[in-house]
């Protein structure tokens, strides 16, 4: 079995991540804290979205209010960086969700 291991998370637009790098640890485990509301959770569905690909019943959920309220295309992009048995690599993810 390979080894993963994520060392930045990167959101260009992902939720409460937009814009936003985060630096996680490069060693076997990583605590990740925070207040509630603060992207906890976002930031681990970034990296399983980015791995596994869309999901139909969370798209919309990433996206801003403003991107709701404005109803206009909103594109969700994320980028990880990391290590594969001491091997480095990027994957990057992009997609765009078009108001219904």
């Amino acid at each position: 079995m390979k080894n993963l291991r994520v060392t930045i998370a990167r959101a260009e637009r992902f939720g409460r991540l937009s814009s936003k790098s985060v630096t996680l640890s490069d060693e076997n485990f990583t605590v990740v804290l925070g207040p509630n509301e603060s992207g906890k959770s976002t930031l681990a569905e970034l990296i399983s979205w980015v791995l596994a690909g869309r999901r139909q019943e969370s798209d919309r959920k990433f996206l801003t209010p403003s991107d709701i309220e404005n109803s206009v295309n909103a594109d969700l992009e994320a980028r990880i960086e990391g290590f594969i048995d001491d091997k480095s690599f990027t994957a990057s993810r992009k997609f765009t969700v078009r108001p219904s």
